[in-house]
């Protein structure tokens, strides 16, 4: 017998909202990463090497910040050096380690697509804000201990 309390008449159209928002926005990104001539997860690594205060990341902390295997972020790795974006280094502590960085023209990829998404998000803003403010009201009243 299913003894889970119904979700509210809210619930679902408020998930609708945020998820088709998600959506809108990932074809968006797709569309404007596509332009500049590089993959979704090309532009994926950019910012995540683009975050790094100290300007290097390892392949195995690309691979869980995109929630990849191992070996398919050594191949995303391979493929953007080869494209000019990142260099690797091998780390002089440990053979077995490689170290990431931005290329200058990595950098300037990173700058531009990042700044093509801005504008986007720019005209997407009063929708997402409507979304997300409405998806966390929901969460907040639905919010249940953890079994």
């Amino acid at each position: 017998m299913n003894t889970r309390t119904p979700h509210s008449h809210q619930t679902y159209p408020a998930m609708a909202a945020f998820r088709s928002c998600l959506a809108a926005y990932a074809h968006a990104s797709e569309r404007i990463v596509r332009r500049f001539g590089l993959t979704p997860q090309h532009y994926s690594l950019l910012v995540v090497l683009g975050a790094q205060t100290n300007g290097t990341v390892t392949v195995g902390e690309v691979a869980q910040a995109l929630n990849i295997a191992h070996h398919g972020a050594v191949g995303l790795t391979q493929r953007a050096q080869q494209a000019g974006l990142i260099e690797r280094i091998r780390d002089s502590h440990s053979r077995r380690r490689v170290l990431l960085h931005l290329t200058a023209t990595g950098q300037q990829r990173l700058q531009d697509i990042t700044q093509a998404h801005m504008n986007e998000l720019h005209e997407q803003r009063a929708g997402l804000h409507h979304a997300l403010h409405h998806w966390i009201k929901v969460l907040d009243e639905n919010a249940t201990e953890p079994a």
